[in-house]
């Protein structure tokens, strides 16, 4: 092989790593957001309203400081009013 069939070949493989791990990224990716739109459903669902911007935002932050597992908790456990307290308190955790 030349030096210039190598290089390509390389090339080649770097690409193709590249879009492997942009498509498990991507994947992983959805996987969270998926999530969050089901969160965001029950949030919903629970208090019988759609949430307004701020609260989406909110649960956006609260997703990404708390995880996944304690805002299902949180959606879970609480009722309607003590969830609206915890959406509208931002020292919530």
């Amino acid at each position: 092989m030349t030096a210039q069939n190598l290089y390509e070949q390389w090339e080649r493989d770097v690409i193709e790593r590249g879009i492997e791990r942009g498509i498990e990224r991507g994947i992983e990716r959805g996987k969270v957001l998926g999530g969050l739109e089901v969160v965001t459903s029950q949030f919903q669902r629970r208090l019988g309203r759609e949430l307004g911007e701020a609260e989406i935002a909110t649960l956006s932050h609260r997703w990404d400081s708390l995880g996944p597992v304690r805002v299902g908790e949180i959606v879970l456990d609480l009722n309607a009013q003590d969830l609206e307290a915890w959406l509208s308190d931002p020292t919530a955790s």
